[in-house]
């Protein structure tokens, strides 16, 4: 977002899929993993996601608007409990904005443009899904056979958007 790269514009309900080529399980975030993205824009309808992993169903996860709030960012883990937690902070101000969820050892945390808004204690498992990995939607299909079922566009600017496979630390 500050340099000569490119973003993706999803708006006019567009999305990237990512798929791991086989049983779509290398996003699912088992008991550790983070997600780190640039946002620009806020999600223009409830629930709408910015990064997911299904996130629903019982399954996945996603870092995303929660309800029709204006400024409640989400970090929604489907298994370990507590689903629809959130932070309050309005980035809806068409400015660049960091986002990272961090699950594992215990904690569940989400930070804002580098600074930790909140932290819970969370033990446990993310439950596995076969959908695929989505940017700016969700994948409704729930099962990796199945072709995407894709909902819930966000119409947001994405840039530089990271996984990883551990609970990234402050």
């Amino acid at each position: 977002p500050f340099g000569s790269g490119k973003s993706v514009n999803l708006n006019g309900n567009q999305y990237v899929t990512v798929s791991d080529g086989g049983d779509e399980s290398t996003f699912d975030g088992g008991n550790a993993f983070s997600i780190s993205t640039w946002v620009k824009k806020w999600p223009d309808g409830n629930w709408e996601p910015y990064v997911s992993k299904r996130g629903e169903g019982g399954q996945g996860w996603q870092i995303r608007r929660h309800s029709g709030d204006a400024a409640n960012i989400s970090f929604t883990l489907r298994g370990p409990g507590n689903d629809d937690w959130f932070v309050t902070k309005n980035i809806n101000d068409n400015q660049w904005h960091h986002l990272v969820g961090a699950f594992g050892s215990g904690k569940r945390k989400i930070y804002v443009d580098g600074a930790l808004l909140g932290s819970e204690n969370r033990p446990g498992n993310v439950n596995p899904t076969g959908s695929q990995l989505v940017f700016g939607a969700r994948d409704n299909s729930g099962n990796a056979g199945n072709a995407p079922v894709i909902g819930n566009q966000a119409n947001v600017w994405l840039d530089d958007v990271r996984f990883y496979k551990v609970a990234l630390t402050d």
